[in-house]
């Protein structure tokens, strides 16, 4: 037996976000490789509460497209982080059993709008 310590606070505070739709607006975007894959961390604002959501590239088609990113080809997007700063989109949020894990809950965005209220 080993005295371990662990930190089992959030990296990704206010991480959840309750079902349903919802109008954000985005403080920023930043792409790291997280968990061997590339992806982004999208802060988001709503009603005054930020909250993180991590959003891989076959995730993001939908809103890269609603906040009027280029699109060169079919699918693929040209794109700075920083020109969607400050942009709005509304968006369905809800938790489903990942594929693989079906003990592990995920926060899924689904349903991207321009539309600014539900």
């Amino acid at each position: 037996m080993s005295l371990e310590t662990t930190d089992t606070t959030s990296k990704y505070p206010n991480k959840n976000i309750s079902d349903g739709k919802h109008t954000f607006t985005i403080d920023k975007v930043v792409g790291k490789t997280l968990g061997g894959a590339y992806g982004y961390v999208w802060t988001l604002e709503e009603n005054g509460h930020l909250f993180e959501q991590i959003l891989f590239g076959n995730e993001m088609g939908g809103l890269l497209k609603i906040l009027g990113c280029n699109e060169v080809s079919p699918g693929k997007y040209k794109w700075e982080t920083d020109a969607v700063r400050g942009k709005s989109f509304g968006v369905t949020v809800s938790h489903v059993p990942d594929k693989k894990k079906p003990d592990v809950i995920r926060q899924k965005f689904t349903d991207f709008t321009e539309e600014l209220a539900f």
